[in-house]
């Protein structure tokens, strides 16, 4: 199975872990970009350094409602997205692309 992940922090990171581990293809990851915020500095496993270290292409957003990033999503062509400690909302324009691809 073709998987995107939007993740971030360390439980980005332990999802992503898992998903490396498994039998799935990780396509493509999406994360937020480091931040100096005292809370998010604590769980500060990065999903990005993770991603590149497997060989999995990174794009790096605060928020994923541009262009740039629907068109490397739709590029992927993932069967399912997964998304754990993600702190913005995904846009249903992006959920969309599963089932008009199918």
């Amino acid at each position: 199975m073709r998987v995107v992940m939007f993740g971030y922090q360390t439980w980005g990171h332990r999802t992503l872990q898992a998903l490396l581990d498994s039998e799935h293809d990780v396509v493509l990851v999406v994360t937020h970009p480091r931040s100096e915020h005292a809370y998010e500095k604590i769980w500060s496993d990065s999903v990005a350094d993770l991603a590149e270290e497997n060989g999995v292409p990174v794009v790096i957003r605060d928020r994923p409602d541009d262009e740039e990033l629907f068109e490397r999503l739709k590029e992927a062509d993932p069967d399912i997205i997964v998304a754990n400690n993600w702190r913005t909302w995904i846009p249903p324009r992006i959920f969309g692309l599963l089932v008009t691809a199918r």
